[in-house]
């Protein structure tokens, strides 16, 4: 994704979420019993990228998955001072082409909401028991 080059003058800028949510997420999952990976997510400007190498390439670099706002969403926590994390659900495989029903895609998302929100309550309790 290009948007990071916008946002910090052509530079390159490494874009990773704040470890403590990372944490306090890893935590959720343990308690939701749920197999998270965690890893190298490729922000791109296209979702079917029009370059038909970059999945090899991407896999060779141990790259989890191709999303296109992350990148974006930690460049502006970076800008701001606020914490980021990306939590991704897969919901189309580029190599086996399988996708999610439309169904699928409304109401599967549950486990990973709560465990998100858990994260947030967390992380939260955490900052007001810190500031007393």
């Amino acid at each position: 994704s290009s948007v990071n080059r916008l946002q910090f003058g052509g530079y390159d800028f490494a874009a990773i979420c704040d470890y403590g949510l990372l944490e306090k997420l890893m935590q959720a999952a343990r308690e939701h019993q749920s197999a998270v990976r965690v890893g190298s997510l490729f922000s791109s400007d296209f979702f079917y990228h029009p370059d038909a190498g970059l999945l090899e390439l991407l896999q060779k670099k141990n790259v989890l998955a191709i999303e296109m706002e992350a990148a974006g969403l930690y460049g502006v926590c970076a800008g701001h001072g606020a914490k980021g994390l990306a939590l991704c659900t897969v919901s189309d495989h580029l190599h086996t082409g399988a996708t999610m029903s439309t169904q699928d895609r409304q109401t599967s998302f549950s486990q990973m909401i709560e465990m998100a929100l858990d994260a947030c309550v967390s992380t939260a309790s955490a900052g007001a028991a810190s500031s007393h």
